[in-house]
């Protein structure tokens, strides 16, 4: 559906509309409109994992292009930053675009439970009109009950709010303000009414286990065609890899002479990055023996000192996920359909306004 064709049902009276619809996948980043080119996120999102490898690799490119200005370097060094700079360019240019999401909302509409794609943290601000959001916090028991129920492939015989019914928090956002929902928190959105919303997704240094956790079983869920590429953080491995080996790398070579300011957190980092990189189709960047060198050299960047020897893993992929217990009955028979994303979610006015008001 065109965004014209959307606009024109927005100013059909609530009750003459045929379709409750909730555009939930319109991004603006890169597409130079005014909105595009003013807006701007909130200022903890300059704090987020990508924003920091953008900024370094913005700062990298600089570095190299001045470099090149050089006219005494020989024409092998020459070749070598040539090579470094459209490797750079390369990735800059294929950055993920997550953080200008318009999303356009009928009174009615609502978005089931879910956790973002690679836990990615979320912002909503309201430009208009009010949103409800029921959040789970992620307990070890209500991300086994969620991770049970996103990879079942039976009929599922009870609603998830049903099962986790003491664990939902209810928060209403109205038009001026701004929610942060944290990595990997379960929630659930109900529209009262006609709302505007910018929203965005972004990475978090101090949550890279959790990102993984996700990130790997929405993986497992799309081999499986239980979830459909579109619906995945697309560049994930890819930023994984180039975090490590742009500022990673840079932290543990020089942590002598410039010690970071909190130690326990760059160990923390060191070892979920450690636990859980591993060879991708899905990191395109690189090829496979660029992975292959990234995760040697982070195991040798590691001091010796902070993690005992048995607990380095080798290069290889991370253990399967288990899937819910009934996939495991029934072997690699066929999965349940899934529908291609659209960039807009319809349903039935009724049914849809019913579905949240039951929450």
């Amino acid at each position: 559906m065109k965004i014209s064709e959307v606009i024109d049902r927005f100013e059909t009276a609530s009750h003459e509309r045929d379709l409750c619809i909730n555009v939930l996948s319109n991004e603006e980043s890169g597409s130079g409109t005014k909105f595009d080119l003013e807006f701007r996120p909130p200022r903890l999102v300059e704090e987020s994992l990508e924003k920091k490898l953008e900024q370094h690799l913005i700062r990298k490119k600089e570095t190299v292009e001045k470099a090149l200005e050089d006219n005494s370097i020989t024409e092998g060094r020459k070749e070598e930053l040539v090579e470094q700079k459209k490797r750079i360019e390369q990735q800059m240019n294929a950055f993920p675009k997550y953080l200008k999401f318009v999303i356009v909302s009928m009174s009615g509409s609502f978005t089931n439970v879910h956790v973002d794609f690679s836990a990615s943290s979320v912002f909503y601000h309201m430009f208009r009109g009010t949103k409800i959001f029921y959040l789970a916090q992620p307990t070890e028991e209500n991300m086994k009950i969620y991770k049970n129920y996103e990879t079942s492939v039976k009929g599922r015989k009870k609603w998830i709010v049903e099962v986790m019914q003491n664990e939902w928090k209810r928060v209403v956002i109205t038009a001026g303000m701004t929610a942060i929902i944290p990595s990997e928190y379960i929630h659930a959105v109900y529209t009262p009414e006609d709302s505007i919303v910018v929203g965005g997704n972004f990475l978090m240094e101090n949550q890279i286990a959790r990102q993984f956790e996700l990130s790997r079983l929405e993986e497992k869920m799309l081999d499986k065609g239980m979830l459909d590429y579109g619906s995945l953080y697309k560049e994930f491995n890819n930023v994984m890899f180039s975090y490590t080996e742009n500022i990673l790398f840079e932290k543990l070579a020089n942590l002598h002479e410039n010690p970071v300011d909190d130690m326990e957190e760059l160990k923390e980092q060191t070892s979920a990055m450690m636990n859980n990189l591993s060879k991708s189709d899905l990191a395109t960047w690189y090829s496979e023996e660029d992975q292959e060198r990234i995760i040697q050299k982070l195991k040798d960047l590691i001091p010796v000192d902070w993690f005992p020897v048995e607990e380095i893993p080798e290069v290889e992929a991370p253990a399967p996920i288990p899937l819910a217990a009934e996939e495991a009955e029934n072997g690699d028979g066929e999965p349940e359909a899934v529908p291609e994303p659209d960039v807009t979610r319809a349903r039935l006015h009724r049914a849809c306004k019913r579905a949240g008001e039951n929450f």
